[in-house]
C-alpha cells in the first residue's frame, strides 16, 4: 500500500470516527435532556402532591378552630352570625382543598409507573370528616391528637418526596463510558490499517 493510500484510509476512518464521534455525542446529550425532563417533571408531580397535602393540613386546621369556635359561641351573641359564616368559609376551603389534593394524586399517580408508588401513597392517611368532626365535639386533648396527626403526617409525606426525588443518575451516567468505548474502538481500527 502507498504512502497516499494509507494516508487516504486514515483520512477516511478518522472522519468516519468523528461522525460517530459526534453521532454519539448527540445521542448521549438527548438521553441525558430528556432524562433530565422526565426527572422534573417528576420532582414537579411529587412537590404538587405535597403541596396539595399541606393545604388539606392547614384547611383542617382552620376547619377545625372556625368550627370550635362556633361550637363555642352562643346562638344570640352577636358573634354568631360571623363566626357561622367563617366556619362555612373554612369548611368550603376544606373542600378546595380536598379537591386539589385528588387532582396532584390522580396526577402523581398516572405519570408513575412504579407500582410501588401506590401503596406509599395508601398508606399516608389522609383527614377524614369523622376525625375532624370528633376533634370538633371532643376536648382539647382530642384537638392536640389531631394536630400532632397531622403534622406527624405531613413530615412523611416530605420524607416519602425526598426519597422519591433524590435518585442516583439515570441512564445519562452510562454516557461518557460509551464515547469512550467507541473512541477507542475506532483507534484500534485506525491502528489496524496503518500497521499493513
Amino acid at each position: 500500500m502507498s504512502i497516499s493510500e494509507i494516508v487516504g484510509l486514515v483520512l477516511t476512518v478518522a472522519s468516519l470516527a468523528a461522525a460517530v464521534s459526534v453521532m454519539a455525542t448527540l445521542v448521549i446529550l438527548m438521553r441525558r435532556d430528556r432524562h433530565a425532563e422526565v426527572r422534573l417533571r417528576r420532582v414537579d408531580a411529587y412537590a404538587q402532591w405535597l403541596a396539595g397535602r399541606k393545604a388539606v393540613t392547614r384547611a383542617s386546621l382552620s376547619f377545625l378552630a372556625a368550627f370550635r369556635a362556633l361550637a363555642g359561641e352562643r346562638r344570640d351573641s352577636e358573634y354568631f352570625s360571623l363566626r357561622r359564616d367563617e366556619a362555612q368559609r373554612t369548611r368550603a376551603a376544606w373542600s378546595d382543598a380536598m379537591r386539589e389534593l385528588d387532582r396532584a394524586e390522580a396526577a402523581l399517580l398516572a405519570w408513575s409507573a412504579d407500582p410501588s408508588i401506590h401503596e406509599e401513597l395508601a398508606r399516608l392517611k389522609r383527614v377524614s370528616p369523622e376525625a375532624l368532626h370528633k376533634a370538633i365535639s371532643g376536648r382539647q386533648h382530642d384537638v392536640d391528637q389531631l394536630i400532632r396527626q397531622l403534622r406527624a403526617e405531613d413530615q412523611d409525606a416530605a420524607k416519602l418526596v425526598r426519597a422519591a426525588t433524590t435518585t442516583a443518575r439515570g441512564p445519562g451516567s452510562r454516557g461518557p463510558g460509551t464515547l469512550a468505548r467507541v473512541t477507542a474502538y475506532t483507534e484500534s481500527i485506525v491502528d489496524h490499517w496503518t500497521k499493513r
